[in-house]
């Protein structure tokens, strides 16, 4: 595997100084406590963040698996689904390196792994988007509510650009003393996020392969294509849409869960009984492929942690939903009730189609 250097930083060292390097380009920043492995420090972690001054990496960052030299391909794309991973930290004899998702994906190539499919059977859709008058702080706001880390940039409903997460932490160091967080946030939320997304994109028809759009994504820094017609965003397909895949074809079951820790294990036969069930009503609906279960906690000072749950079903289509709660269980049964919710508009919209062509054959 080709592994890269990356900044180490220290548990006691201020955030403000992680954030710096993620805006420079690096993946991620491996913290260690004295001389042992801590913790990763991504874009993400920054949500957690109250004053970037004063507080400490050490209790933000992400307990991120170290890396074998030797691990297996499919091990490797499970671990790296577990935590949303945007890089992988290994120790080697020359020091602390990382694997980047992207050139990762030149072995799901080399091995073959990937489905002889085109990319309109597992995007996401439909994108999420934002006009490019609108506001950061209005990409802030969508980017938390669906807990994703772009949103692609649209002028009179034609692509224009894509924004990320990475792209407004900017805003976030001041250059004039690094003012905390919130205050920074608040005199930049109004700013046009046209100022702060590229315009160059990673795009993509319909009709193209999973197997062209990982080769895009493999000699890419960015997380992702836009699948678009004529300039007209239809969907999205991300590095993690091509993980989940290869992860779902090991699964004797078409659930795949990542992201829960060993502190929540105990609830896992609960939580998995709710989204059977749910899935065997689902399944009455729609062809389900698999389904991907990821959660994400959010730890807040003086308060308990708070469950984030990011659903995504690939059928017909690619159908995504989120919730969350303080209580995993409760999270979980939401996420669940919204998915249902959803596939059930899809066959009631499915069966007027079909009583519209019946009716159409008859005329005819």
């Amino acid at each position: 595997m080709e592994f890269e250097d990356v900044s180490t930083m220290k548990t006691d060292e201020p955030v403000s100084l992680a954030i710096s390097k993620i805006i420079n380009g690096e993946p991620c920043v491996i913290v260690l406590n004295g001389d042992e492995y801590h913790g990763i420090f991504t874009d993400l972690d920054v949500r957690e963040v109250i004053d970037t001054s004063k507080e400490k990496i050490g209790p933000l960052c992400e307990k991120a698996p170290l890396l074998k030299e030797n691990a297996d391909v499919r091990d490797t794309v499970k671990l790296f689904l577990d935590g949303r991973y945007k890089a992988l930290p290994i120790k080697t004899a020359a020091g602390y390196k990382v694997i980047r998702r992207n050139k990762f994906l030149k072995y799901l190539l080399k091995l073959s792994l990937l489905p002889q499919a085109s990319v309109s059977e597992i995007m996401s859709t439909p994108p999420y988007t934002i006009e490019a008058s609108e506001s950061v702080g209005r990409a802030r706001e969508i980017m938390r509510k669906n807990n994703i880390r772009r949103v692609i940039v649209t002028e009179d409903g034609l692509l224009a650009g894509i924004v990320a997460m990475q792209d407004i932490l900017s805003p976030l160091e001041s250059p004039k003393d690094r003012l905390p967080f919130v205050k920074d946030k608040e005199s930049t939320a109004t700013m046009p996020i046209s100022s702060y997304m590229k315009r160059e994109v990673n795009v993509l028809p319909p009709t193209a392969s999973i197997v062209e759009a990982t080769r895009v994504l493999e000699n890419s820094t960015a997380s992702s294509v836009v699948i678009a017609e004529e300039r007209r965003p239809l969907g999205i397909v991300s590095v993690r849409d091509i993980f989940e895949i290869v992860a779902a074809q090991k699964e004797s079951e078409p659930i795949y869960f990542s992201g829960m820790d060993r502190a929540d294990e105990e609830h896992l036969p609960e939580v998995k009984s709710t989204i059977e069930r749910t899935l065997a009503k689902v399944k009455n609906m729609a062809r389900v492929e698999y389904l991907a279960v990821h959660y994400k906690k959010q730890r807040y000072k003086g308060l308990r942690s708070r469950y984030e749950v990011l659903v995504r079903m690939k059928g017909d289509k690619m159908v995504s939903v989120s919730s969350a709660d303080w209580d995993i269980r409760t999270a979980t049964q939401s996420a669940m009730k919204e998915l249902l919710s959803v596939i059930k508009k899809y066959a009631l919209k499915n069966r007027v189609l079909a009583r519209e062509r019946e009716r159409n054959k008859r005329r005819e």
